[in-house]
């Protein structure tokens, strides 16, 4: 069986034994025939889905880790292994740092997007976006830390270890450097991770971001995360009920509301407070300006707010970055107006 880079196939346990160099097995490496195959499976058996190669390694080099991967032996003069994700891409990823619930859609040579949602959501709202864009993009949505099916750790579930989780991950894919998406929260992840990790990033995409605080929303911090530390995501619910515009869609306010609920208490307050008060926090403008600064990408960004627009404008240093102002639209823009967002996306991720 010769795989190649971007080759499509299935594999169901009957098919093993029609190609004998194909085991499979979670963290189990075998040799059979002189040939070498990595594998995977669930505790409920083996996996027998539809893959797509997106490499390729030799014996003796380091081999992506066996978790993240089902690998097909083919032939070759050195053993070679070719590596597969699932054609849909969906899994949970180990990184080492954290375990990541992560899909995948796209051909896998494409540009890479990474896709980032916001705080007390998942990568559910950029379902939409997902599938049109990976008609020529590999569209990679990942749920943060403490969010969706990701891992819930106890401690540390604020964007700065949001934003190396992800560098971790594009180094893991081998995607990088992407254009890195993000709403919200997931506006300040990119950022950070471009900051942090500018060798993973090609250009950012920033969406009504948590950056810029100022004025009544600082004074009224202090506040709201101290009923966010007491109530958990039923308080969170009440800032997203008023998030949306008269425009949005039938159900996208039920769903985020459910989504927001579903998130663990002691996440919603650690992410807050890794926005806004802890000592690497820098949603707060002054903050704000110094880490935007020190983005040395193209970025644009859009906001909702014409006064918030008007101030990112006066922070833009890096030559062909833009700031947009769409009035109008909820804190949800991307998915009130999803085919505009998309456009941008594309259009962007086209010319950078």
């Amino acid at each position: 069986m010769i795989l190649r880079v971007g080759d499509d196939f299935s594999i169901v346990p009957s098919t093993f034994e029609q190609y004998p160099g194909v085991r499979g097995h979670r963290f189990g490496t075998w040799s059979t025939g002189g040939r070498w195959a990595l594998g995977l499976s669930y505790e409920d058996g083996f996996l027998h889905l539809p893959f797509t190669v997106i490499g390729t390694y030799t014996e003796g080099r380091k081999a992506p880790p066996n978790h993240l991967t089902t690998a097909l032996s083919i032939e070759g003069p050195h053993a070679d292994f070719a590596y597969a994700t699932y054609r849909e891409g969906t899994r949970v990823i180990d990184l080492g740092r954290i375990r990541l619930f992560c899909t995948s859609l796209g051909p896998a040579d494409g540009p890479a997007l990474l896709l980032v949602h916001g705080w007390g959501g998942d990568g559910r709202e950029w379902s939409l976006h997902a599938e049109s864009l990976a008609d020529r993009f590999r569209v990679i949505v990942p749920d943060l830390r403490g969010h969706g099916r990701s891992e819930v750790p106890a401690e540390g579930n604020t964007p700065l270890e949001m934003a190396d989780d992800l560098a971790a991950l594009v180094e893991t894919l081998d995607c990088g450097p992407a254009v890195a998406v993000g709403h919200s929260m997931g506006g300040q992840v990119v950022n950070v991770l471009a900051v942090r990790h500018p060798e993973l990033v090609r250009s950012v995409v920033a969406l009504d971001p948590a950056h810029g605080a100022h004025g009544a929303e600082v004074d009224g911090i202090p506040g709201r995360l101290a009923e966010y530390q007491e109530h958990g995501s039923r308080a969170a619910a009440d800032f997203v009920a008023g998030a949306f515009s008269a425009q949005a869609p039938p159900g996208l306010r039920t769903a985020h509301i459910r989504t927001m609920l579903g998130t663990p208490d002691h996440v919603i307050a650690q992410a807050y407070a890794g926005m806004y008060t802890a000592p690497e926090a820098v949603g707060v403008r002054p903050s704000s300006e110094a880490y935007l600064r020190c983005r040395t990408h193209l970025a644009v960004t859009v906001w909702t707010s014409a006064e918030a627009a008007d101030w990112e404008k006066s922070t833009l240093r890096v030559n062909g970055s833009r700031v947009e102002h769409w009035p109008g639209v909820g804190h949800y823009l991307h998915e009130e107006q999803p085919q505009r967002t998309e456009q941008l996306i594309r259009k962007w991720a086209d010319t950078v």
